[in-house]
């Protein structure tokens, strides 16, 4: 079994490592390291001559050198643009 033509499937799974600089709330500055896993899955294309779709799904899951999670991460995101 295939899919329609028109239509497309993708999939990543990832991790991310950076450094983040904050104001440590003294005058000077602290240096994070965050850890980034997840993965994502779109499927987008034309499902009619008249009706095109696409729809993802992004798990992410982070954690700070500190042991705390970042709080601009959201563990789950849906999208669907119709």
């Amino acid at each position: 079994m295939g899919f329609q033509p028109g239509l497309s499937f993708t999939a990543a799974v990832f991790q991310n490592e950076q450094d983040i600089v904050r104001d440590d709330g003294a005058g000077g500055s602290e240096s994070l390291e965050t850890t980034i896993e997840g993965f994502e899955t779109e499927i987008k294309g034309r499902i009619t001559d008249r009706w095109r779709i696409s729809a993802g799904y992004s798990y992410l899951d982070g954690e700070l050198d500190n042991g705390n999670t970042p709080r601009e991460i959201p563990e789950n995101m849906i999208s669907v643009w119709n």
